[in-house]
């Protein structure tokens, strides 16, 4: 998936009701999380935010995280760090739970954002339903209508989920619930923090595009020979196997021969090697780039010195410097993480296996 800044620009979070689906688009093509996943991880520099800000939330995870809530073997601390890293990267997250004959939660698993999309609302204004699919974006081949998965909003009235098992067919038919974790709740789809530092993962991309190429596709150490003409073919074969014997066989391409048309008595113009290397300049980005790793931190409210510490001694033999930032990211984290802790206790308490009270994530800087 290859992505320039002119095919993204007008990939706005635009949200508009989309008839065929029966859901809210989300974006102007419905593939703005999509879009926007594929940006995070080519960046190297909000690939790295998103894993500092996703940490100083996580922490140490929880206590008792060690038991196991899904078929994929997957445990409660697992789903956590999924859904936080979806909620760092979008400022959405959705939980999937299961649910057994007695209202129970069965299983419990984050599923990507770009998967989901908020169904229509019904007369009175309210969405109940969650549409999941893994080909919004139609590389897996045509939109299958048949293959969208709807579920309910969570809600954990036992009532409410005697409803829905009986309108679903039987608990065999039931998709269960989805938890939509954001950051705004009067919005459809929560803006990304890193919605206004597109344009700098773009340039970001593009700068490593660009040193790539002029490694790979450079004149680097690339001789233009010029020859007179050869007798016949036997002879032009006989001079070029001479010529790759001395170069080595690896080295066949960096030699462009050029028979003359016109042959000459002067020894230097019957054979003349040109030097065509261009000057590849790795440093032409070097200043904006810079400029760029700044606004993608600032996006993400995360340290420079945590992003590039070469020069801060972020690192040294002490690391106190490095525990006091993380300290400090932890606490200006704790509004992410009330809202994780809470929803979780919420999950686990009516969990099949309940863990009761509180749970809590446990700051990796204590007693260390």
């Amino acid at each position: 998936m290859k992505i320039h800044f002119n095919e993204i620009k007008h990939n706005v979070l635009d949200v508009r009701k989309n008839l065929r689906n029966e859901c809210f688009n989300w974006g102007l093509d419905n593939l703005y999380p999509n879009t926007l996943e594929h940006l995070l991880n080519a960046s190297v520099t909000a690939k790295n935010a998103v894993d500092k800000s996703a940490k100083a939330i996580i922490g140490k995870g929880v206590a008792n995280g060690h038991v196991i809530v899904n078929s994929k073997g997957q445990t409660l601390n697992d789903v956590i760090r999924t859904s936080v890293r979806e909620y760092v990267k979008h400022n959405n997250a959705f939980i999937w739970l299961s649910f057994n004959l007695l209202g129970e939660i069965s299983a419990i698993e984050s599923v990507p954002s770009k998967n989901v999309r908020v169904g229509k609302r019904d007369d009175v204004d309210y969405s109940g339903k969650y549409l999941v699919y893994s080909n919004w974006d139609g590389q897996q081949g045509r939109i299958d209508t048949n293959a969208i998965q709807v579920v309910d909003r969570f809600n954990l009235n036992e009532e409410i989920i005697k409803s829905q098992i009986e309108n679903a067919g039987g608990i065999s038919k039931y998709k269960g619930q989805i938890i939509h974790l954001q950051k705004y709740f009067n919005e459809i789809y929560s803006l990304s923090d890193a919605d206004c530092v597109i344009n700098d993962m773009v340039s970001e991309i593009q700068a490593s595009e660009f040193r790539q190429k002029g490694s790979n596709d450079g004149f680097l150490n690339t001789k233009l020979l010029v020859t007179k003409p050869f007798n016949s073919p036997e002879d032009r074969r006989t001079f070029l196997n001479n010529l790759d014997a001395v170069r080595g066989s690896k080295n066949a391409n960096s030699v462009i021969l050029l028979e003359s048309p016109d042959a000459s008595s002067d020894l230097n113009e019957q054979i003349n090697l040109q030097d065509l290397t261009s000057e590849h300049n790795d440093e032409l980005f070097r200043y904006s780039e810079s400029q760029v790793e700044k606004n993608i931190a600032k996006a993400f409210n995360v340290p420079i010195s945590l992003i590039n510490p070469s020069d801060s001694g972020i690192f040294g033999n002490s690391g106190e410097l490095y525990k006091s930032i993380m300290q400090i990211m932890w606490q200006e984290r704790e509004e992410e993480r009330m809202k994780i802790e809470e929803i979780f206790t919420s999950i686990m308490n009516n969990y099949k296996h309940p863990i009761k009270g509180r749970i809590d994530l446990i700051n990796n800087q204590v007693n260390e």
